[in-house]
């Protein structure tokens, strides 16, 4: 899949990157899929986890092959939670969150990745999602001379959904077919440029996952080839 996911990416031009999970459907393999071809590239990567820690990352890359490169930075946000309880219209966390992410940009970087793996986090921890979109202004203005891409994922029915998908210049959607645990075929993947008129193009793949791969292929072929 990483082939087929690289060619979608390097076709599109974008600055932010919209996971969309429908169904409670798990991105892993994507987010996984996009740090490879990034740091493939020699671009740094900052990823954010809200869900697990840097060992069960490594543990979920290995198991499909992915090597963990020097130019991945990983941050927990378990590690950044304030003590007490979040205020209303507070954004101390998320000015912790960007003085972290900061921390890990480095004067001879041209590009990085942003990368976080469950948003909804950020809306339950901000009490006020009009937070979010300064948020993300700010995330994408640490420096003139470098060009920062982000990559987003959050749940279908969240809060933060609309905005999100608002600022977003790529949208993929993912979607379990039936239960998700069909013999060939786990769910459906639409990935969408949400740039110049609408209505928007629109590409419809199938994709199964295994323990140990994840194959993306047309709608319509007998088993995951591309």
């Amino acid at each position: 899949m990483l082939a087929e996911i690289s060619s979608l990416l390097d076709e599109k031009h974008y600055n932010i990157i919209v996971i969309e999970c429908e169904d409670l459907s798990s991105p892993a393999f994507l987010q996984l899929c996009i740090v490879d071809c990034a740091t493939r590239k020699n671009v740094k990567v900052i990823y954010v986890s809200a869900i697990r820690n840097m060992l069960a990352f490594k543990t979920m890359a290995s198991k499909v092959m992915i090597r963990q490169s020097e130019k991945l930075r990983f941050l927990s946000v378990s590690q950044l939670l304030p003590n007490g309880f979040v205020n209303d219209n507070d954004g101390t966390f998320l000015t912790c969150i960007l003085e972290e992410i900061n921390k890990h940009i480095e004067e001879g970087d041209k590009e990085v990745f942003i990368m976080f793996d469950s948003f909804t986090v950020f809306c339950d921890f901000t009490n006020n999602v009009s937070h979010i979109p300064a948020f993300i202004r700010h995330l994408q203005q640490f420096n003139k001379n470098l060009e920062i891409k982000l990559v987003v994922t959050f749940q279908s029915k969240d809060q933060i959904s609309n905005i999100i998908l608002h600022e977003s210049d790529v949208l993929i959607r993912i979607k379990r077919i039936g239960n998700g645990f069909a013999k060939d075929v786990t769910g459906q993947l639409y990935i969408m440029e949400r740039r110049g008129e609408t209505p928007y193009a629109e590409n419809i793949f199938n994709y199964h996952l295994s323990d140990r791969s994840a194959r993306l292929f047309l709608p319509g072929m007998s088993r995951p080839e591309l």
